[in-house]
């Protein structure tokens, strides 16, 4: 799915490049581009119902998140790709850290207008990845033990493609063509319940969850 997702963008930047050619009276062809700053939210249930039967903190529902996006717009169509990245903490070497990374595709449109402020919904498919790392405390043994038959830090994770819902809201300038990012809400939701996995090992009897991300962004950015 990442392959595809990239093989899709370079497509995507091709047809913008032809199409700015064509369109070369313009004095700035209508992209739009923003970084973003905000929160995501989610509950992966049963893996956190699985760490607390087992005397393992559970998983951060809240992260921080940062990210970007470039999109072209062909008349009321607007064609976008948007990546992110959160965490729990700023410092990915803490114990009990999750990290998310998000990569995906939409579609959307500026046309719906009230005043000066654009409402711009969207909808997309992405491929996202979810990593959790916890400490056990309290293992006792040998060194050799520690790193050949057990550990005291695991790391899972999730992977696989979500939708993803939102609306964006933009500001548009006075006697100009031109307008500027605001914020955007947003909803991501996994295409099917996958297996959690713990990374470089085989492992049977692990729990399964749907991904569900609720988020929250402060763009800045401008487009036309």
């Amino acid at each position: 799915m990442m392959k595809q997702l990239l093989t899709i963008s370079c497509i995507l930047v091709s047809i913008c490049s032809v199409y700015s050619q064509e369109t070369s009276k313009r004095q700035f062809p209508p992209l739009e581009f923003y970084f973003s700053v905000g929160g995501e939210y989610s509950n992966p249930n049963n893996l956190n119902e699985r760490l607390g039967s087992l005397g393992v903190d559970k998983a951060d529902k809240f992260r921080l998140a940062g990210g970007l996006g470039l999109s072209y717009r062909i008349k009321h169509i607007i064609l976008g790709l948007n990546t992110s990245t959160s965490g729990s903490s700023f410092r990915s070497e803490d114990d009990n850290h999750v990290k998310n990374s998000h990569v995906g595709f939409y579609l959307s449109t500026n046309a719906l207008r009230v005043n000066k402020l654009i409402i711009s919904p969207q909808v997309g498919i992405g491929y996202e990845e979810t990593r959790v790392r916890f400490v056990k405390e309290g293992v006792t043994g040998t060194f050799d033990d520690l790193l050949t038959t057990s550990s005291n830090r695991v790391q899972l994770e999730n992977k696989g493609e979500v939708l993803d819902f939102g609306v964006a809201f933009k500001k548009a300038k006075s006697n100009t063509d031109f307008y500027k990012t605001l914020f955007k809400i947003g909803y991501r939701h996994g295409l099917k319940e996958r297996e959690w996995k713990i990374s470089d090992a085989a492992v049977t009897g692990a729990p399964s969850d749907r991904m569900r991300n609720f988020y929250v962004q402060l763009l800045f950015g401008f487009g036309r």
